[in-house]
């Protein structure tokens, strides 16, 4: 009887990576061909292990506990909040501290750089006192009715928003005028705002809600006044922002389609794949 040799199997071409996302997601990858385990562990080990470079920041001399601490947009800077209620901002090039921030009545609980301006900083501190800052000079108040706690601020990216959370209430503020323009609270006054954040395009906001009941809590939103009418100026801001949200949701719109496209043309170039080994099997 004649040997038969082994028929050889054509060698799968490399698929991009969008192809391979899309099989896995589709479920065409059974298991994860990353690195193996020690290897991860080896990367970790040698990523403690290296020699960081540290330095320490200046700070003045009656400088009390530290709180909170955040990067500025272009990571030069980092701003602080403390016990003596004051704000630090640090220049991390020499370590020194460049400004001091005070004004607050009660410790600053919460602090958020403006995620497109190294120059627009926020801080709420325990006394309800909200404030934000241009580091070029001056600062824009607002004071919750109830002073309560300020816990979370959020910038949204494109508007001229800053969203406050004061226990169980949002209030939405466009600091060139003198309070809020919107306000929105939980159903229950026990369920308590604790952190609020947007993603990255402005679309959606976050929050983490303390005590919050197992079904959906319903928020109860109150009418809020008009803002007043807009300056040309403002008028023309306006337009460009609504123009810039269009272009993102065409982005977004074409990179959906892009998947979507991938995805076919992976689960088809799967299908081929497969019908071919099985014509190539010996019966």
């Amino acid at each position: 009887m004649d040997n038969k040799l082994p028929v050889a199997l054509p060698k799968q071409p490399k698929r991009s990576v969008p192809c391979c996302c899309a099989l896995r997601e589709n479920g065409f990858y059974g298991k994860c061909n990353g690195p193996p385990k020690y290897l991860q562990w080896a990367a970790e080990d040698k990523l403690v292990a290296r020699n960081h470079e540290e330095f320490g920041c200046k700070l003045p001399d009656t400088t009390r506990s530290v709180f909170l601490m955040v990067f500025s947009p272009d990571g030069k800077r980092i701003a602080s909040t403390h016990g003596n209620h004051n704000v630090y901002v640090t220049d991390l090039t020499d370590g020194k501290n460049v400004m001091t921030l005070t004004g607050h009545p009660r410790t600053p609980w919460c602090i958020a750089f403006h995620p497109s301006s190294n120059q627009i900083l926020a801080s709420g501190c325990l006394g309800g006192q909200v404030r934000v800052w241009d580091l070029h000079g001056g600062s824009e108040i607002w004071t919750a009715e109830s002073h309560t706690v300020i816990a979370s601020l959020a910038f949204h990216p494109v508007d001229r928003v800053l969203v406050i959370a004061s226990y169980n209430e949002l209030h939405f503020w466009d600091w060139s005028q003198q309070k809020p323009f919107a306000k929105c609270s939980t159903e229950n006054e026990k369920e308590k705002v604790r952190y609020i954040a947007f993603d990255q395009l402005g679309h959606k906001l976050i929050t983490g809600i303390a005590n919050a009941p197992h079904a959906h809590s319903q928020w109860d939103r109150v009418s809020a006044p008009q803002p007043p009418p807009q300056a040309p100026q403002m008028e023309h801001e306006r337009r460009i922002t609504i123009c810039y949200r269009y272009m993102v949701e065409q982005y977004e719109q074409l990179v959906q389609r892009y998947f979507d496209i991938s995805r076919r043309g992976a689960l088809a170039a799967t299908t081929v794949s497969s019908n071919f080994i099985e014509s190539q099997l010996p019966m």
